[in-house]
């Protein structure tokens, strides 16, 4: 999520969503995370404003933004359960959804600017759009043999595939994403960021908290 933050922060053009048949630049980068529902309802953790958080702050927020998510995903199918019989009549709720479409408001309230979908289970996954202008899966982290300097070796990697809508990202710029995104991930940026976030809690962590080390004891009195 930092990794794409980051990266369409910094490139406008490649952050591009269209809605009412208009080509949109978001102001801020609002990603959404899918999460694994109970039922066919998957619930999307929207975290505004990722683009200005580091690391220190996105972790516990993105901790934070899950449990919510849980607790909140029980509500929505309890209301879903209890008023969807207000609109019995199929073609009367697509009306609606379609209404509700034409809201960016609307749709980055429930999905962000954003999409991001990870699948740890499997190699590769191709997301589905449904209100952003592009979305990556990521799929497992497994030790593969690539090549590094002509030479076979063997490094932990992972399948990234982006989907985006045709009317907001040509192919081009899509790949030029999803390569900008790919060298984020394996460059220092992200890396310094851990560690400063590492050092800041270390710093901040009460004296009595620290782990003292301790030689033999001496047993006699």
């Amino acid at each position: 999520m930092r990794a794409c933050a980051i990266v369409l922060g910094r490139n406008p053009r490649l952050h591009q969503t269209v809605c009412n048949y208009r080509r949109l630049t978001p102001g801020s980068v609002d990603i959404g995370l899918s999460l694994a529902g109970t039922t066919s309802y998957a619930p999307v953790v929207v975290l505004p404003g990722v683009d200005e958080l580091r690391l220190s702050e996105l972790v516990p927020t993105v901790i934070a933004a899950i449990d919510a998510a849980v607790d909140k995903e029980k509500v929505d199918l309890e209301n879903m359960r209890r008023h969807l019989w207000i609109i019995p009549f199929g073609f009367l709720r697509r009306f609606f959804i379609r209404l509700m479409n034409k809201s960016l408001r609307f749709r980055r309230r429930v999905a962000g600017t954003f999409q991001v979908s990870l699948v740890p289970a499997f190699d590769t996954g191709v997301p589905l759009l449904f209100y952003t202008g592009a979305a990556l899966a990521g799929g497992a982290v497994r030790d593969r043999v690539v090549a590094v300097d002509g030479q076979p070796v063997v490094r932990p990697t992972m399948w990234l595939t982006l989907a985006a809508d045709h009317g907001s990202l040509d192919g081009a710029r899509a790949g030029e994403l999803l390569e900008a995104i790919k060298e984020m991930l394996e460059g220092e940026e992200l890396v310094r960021e851990a560690e400063e976030a590492c050092a800041a809690k270390a710093a901040a962590r009460p004296e009595d908290e620290v782990p003292i080390a301790s030689g033999p004891t001496n047993d006699r009195g």
